[in-house]
């Protein structure tokens, strides 16, 4: 019946959900854990008081940003599992071969993605670093590599028009 099916479903996103949450999870309570260390150490914000200093204090206080950060990152990261899962199933209906060369292409685009975005992210917001120069000379780096290999790019923009298409199947003689 339908409504069965439904709920199969649900628990099945349940099951992919807490899969996908539960390494991710260890990490966070890892930065739980460095952040109520915290606590517990005794600083000094004074020369002449024992105790680690400000510097320790507040590089501890970045460490467990930072950790939590990565902790969200791979929770991002693993969703993709999802995702894919989803394509999978989506791409089963339809016919060809070429859905199945697709999924893994989308998989690993959507992590390269995430992965890049997760870093400069936790560089700029949690390290407090300066990435706007690092971001500048990337888009000029990358501008000479398009403008050097635009045979190149246009033949990937026309495979996945291909992909897109489906003008032919694997196996089928051109």
């Amino acid at each position: 019946s339908a409504a069965r099916l439904g709920v199969i479903e649900k628990a099945v996103l349940v099951k992919l959900f807490l899969v996908c949450l539960s390494r991710p999870a260890l990490v966070a309570v890892y930065a739980i854990g460095i952040s109520v260390s915290r606590l517990c150490m005794k600083f000094s914000f004074r020369p002449d008081e024992p105790g680690f200093s400000e510097k320790v204090y507040n590089l501890w206080g970045q460490v467990g940003k930072a950790f939590f950060a990565v902790a969200v990152a791979y929770f991002v990261y693993r969703l993709v599992d999802i995702v894919e899962y989803y394509l999978r199933r989506w791409t089963s209906q339809g016919e060809g071969h070429m859905n199945d060369m697709l999924v893994p292409l989308i998989r690993k685009t959507l992590r390269v993605f995430i992965i890049v975005i997760s870093a400069l992210f936790i560089a700029d917001a949690v390290l407090e670093m300066e990435i706007t120069s690092i971001l500048a000379a990337a888009g000029v780096g990358g501008l000479a590599i398009a403008l050097a290999a635009q045979e190149t790019i246009a033949n990937f923009f026309g495979s996945i028009n291909i992909f897109a298409d489906r003008p032919f199947q694997v196996k089928d003689r051109i």
